[in-house]
């Protein structure tokens, strides 16, 4: 049996304000403990109110909103984000699923028709196939009769990958381009950047390569499964499974290093959004930045640290 045992929202309280955190309104404390998990208000902000950690002593003059504005903070960064990610991963599942399709037809349950010669890619091909075909098989159940992909097997016998693709996640779309013949990632990559030119008036010579698509993409990824469980993103670091982080023509412009932090997300998304989209959210987000230099003046500047965002960030976006 555990140790930790279940305490009640006035225990919570008496273990905040041993540890030296203040609360100017008991009442409001409890309701915010009793709708958001203690676990992850608490335990998943507290750091860097800390004055010392073994025992755990908060700093002088820290109180409990202090957290939940750091909290909220968090939460609010996470819908501007994820908001923008589902629109990049609409773009990459398009554009995916219209190259593939021109050149491939349906064909997408053949492993010939991926990388096979690579030997990395190699052992993610099956997976990635399999993956597709449980998909399939979920949303051709009788139970799911009304689903488009129920529709196109009974009616033409196949499904087409642009109606697939509507129920595949990020992540296996993130291994279904990783998986790609060098070629077909060439032409996405190509169409990516032109678009990029185009939207936003681009005149240096430079490529977004295959490999550094792919990499990006699984950093997206990786914030945007961050972001729709609800988990702490303003400090969150994405780990490349390379060990080598990518530097994309977008931050070699401005010579700025990928630091794996939501600064390197947002100008990641830049490659895929339209200028007015990306301009949208990076007001939306310097609004919310604004907001927090109000609500905890002492921590801000530690805060937008640990994102990654540069005092010039306004210039260089």
């Amino acid at each position: 049996m555990s140790n930790k045992e279940p305490k009640t929202y006035d225990k919570q309280l008496e273990i905040l304000k041993n540890r030296n955190l203040k609360i100017s309104n008991e009442k409001l404390a409890k309701k915010i403990l009793s709708v958001e998990n203690y676990y992850a208000l608490i335990n998943g902000y507290k750091e860097l109110f800390l004055k010392s950690f073994n025992p755990e002593i908060f700093q002088d003059d820290i109180y409990f909103e202090n957290i939940f504005s750091l909290f909220d903070f968090d939460r609010e960064l996470r819908m501007i984000l994820l908001k923008y990610i589902l629109i990049v991963e609409r773009v990459i599942k398009t554009k995916i699923s219209y190259h593939f399709s021109l050149k491939y037809s349906d064909d997408y349950l053949q492993i010939n028709n991926f990388d096979v010669k690579d030997n990395k890619k190699n052992l993610k091909i099956p997976g990635l196939i399999n993956k597709m075909e449980k998909t399939i098989g979920i949303y051709s159940d009788k139970k799911n009769t009304n689903t488009p992909i129920n529709h196109y097997k009974n009616k033409y016998k196949i499904i087409p990958l642009w109606v697939l693709v509507e129920k595949l996640n990020f992540g296996v779309i993130a291994h279904f381009f990783y998986c790609l013949k060098v070629e077909d990632q060439n032409t996405i990559a190509r169409e990516i950047y032109t678009d990029y030119v185009e939207e936003y008036n681009y005149t240096k010579k430079s490529v977004l390569n295959p490999a550094e698509t792919s990499e990006i993409l699984f950093f997206i990824c990786d914030f945007r499964n961050k972001c729709a469980h609800d988990e702490r993103i303003f400090s969150h670091r994405h780990k490349f499974a390379s060990g080598n982080s990518p530097c994309p023509f977008i931050f070699i412009e401005e010579r700025l290093s990928f630091n794996n932090n939501v600064f390197a997300l947002i100008m990641s998304l830049k490659i895929f959004l339209s200028k007015n989209n990306f301009e949208k959210m990076t007001k939306e987000i310097d609004k919310l930045m604004d907001n927090l230099k109000i609500l905890l003046p002492n921590h801000s500047e530690k805060i937008l640290k640990k994102m990654g965002i540069p005092k010039r960030w306004k210039d260089i976006i």
